[in-house]
């Protein structure tokens, strides 16, 4: 119910058009479909509730007017079905000291980068020493390119075709076990989503990024903190999307304008749904999670500064009315 008494007239409070602005700083940390502008849910928010007032949403998804609530001194309870929804939500919002992410952060890399990383080793084509694999354009079952970076040469965005040292490494790996925890559910069957029957979450990923994700996080599982632990856990589903088969390649970008670059592949999105393209990108994992954390670490910072002293979690709806 909006309490018009609290202004007045609703339309004093909204009568300038407002604009979405774009996402970034802590709205840039995970991707969820639905999201809504922050910015003018903020003004709502503004317009029909008092500091201290008890904004609820009780289909929060990626939990933005729980967010704005909070951040305009506000309550909040946020309320979804789908638990990965309360789970960003909460994560989002949890004023952890980013040194202190970014320790465990520096503790988990040191434990892990290499291993996930020698799973995409290759030899740089310039000075022939072992490079790592960044990213793989498969086609069907068969990877043609790759492109990698070399610490020895500085070739920082090499690009080869794979030689049959890189097919058998790929065969190779699709031979052994993956070392730690990874899921075997199975997918809801449902063609318009392209699930089918037979279909698991594992099928949306390489064997070899799947065992990447498991050593992460295996590594991961093991912080002590639990605000710590569900940060990296947040930054770890973040990244899993871009991990996925599901990553389609770009090419002639910019042909609708006639200035399209034919020679050049680019990384796309995931969309809707688990379309796995015949042609798309395997991306290295421990890249994946890197660039997740920096967004993640940003924003964290943002919320370490504006909610570190005032954010408090209840146990029931009688404690947060009392405050």
């Amino acid at each position: 119910m909006l309490n018009k008494s609290i202004h007045g007239n609703e339309s004093e409070c909204l009568h300038t058009k407002l604009t979405p602005v774009t996402y970034k700083g802590l709205y840039s940390m995970h991707k969820y479909w639905g999201k809504k502008p922050h910015n003018i849910v903020r003004s709502f928010i503004e317009c029909y509730t008092e500091e201290g007032q008890v904004v609820m949403d009780p289909f929060c998804g990626y939990g933005v007017t729980a967010i704005e609530a909070l951040l305009t001194r506000r309550k909040a309870i946020a309320i979804d079905l789908n638990p990965i929804a309360t789970f960003i939500t909460r994560a989002t919002l949890l004023p952890v000291d980013p040194i202190d992410i970014e320790m465990e952060y520096y503790r988990i890399r040191n434990t892990v980068e290499y291993n996930i990383n020698e799973l995409y080793l290759m030899q740089c084509t310039q000075c022939g020493a072992t490079a790592v694999g960044t990213h793989f354009i498969w086609e069907g079952d068969i990877i043609k390119k790759i492109w990698y970076h070399c610490t020895v040469c500085g070739e920082r965005k090499g690009v080869k075709k794979p030689d049959q040292a890189d097919h058998e490494r790929v065969r190779t790996i699709e031979g052994q076990q993956i070392p730690y925890f990874y899921p075997k559910t199975p997918l809801y069957e449902n063609p318009r989503l392209n699930a089918y029957s037979g279909m698991t979450v594992a099928d949306l990923f390489t064997k070899r990024n799947l065992m990447a994700l498991s050593i992460l996080l295996h590594e991961i599982e093991k912080v002590k903190d639990n605000l710590i632990k569900d940060v990296l856990k947040f930054t770890f589903t973040s990244c899993l999307a871009q991990a996925s088969k599901m990553i389609f390649v770009i090419k002639n970008r910019g042909r609708t304008s006639g200035n399209a670059r034919y020679e050049k592949e680019e990384v796309g999105s995931w969309v809707t749904g688990f379309w796995i393209p015949n042609e798309r990108f395997e991306l290295n994992v421990w890249r994946c999670f890197e660039n997740r954390f920096r967004k993640v670490l940003n924003g964290k910072k943002e919320v370490f500064i504006h909610l570190n002293s005032s954010y408090l979690e209840v146990e029931t709806l009688e404690d947060l009315i009392q405050g």
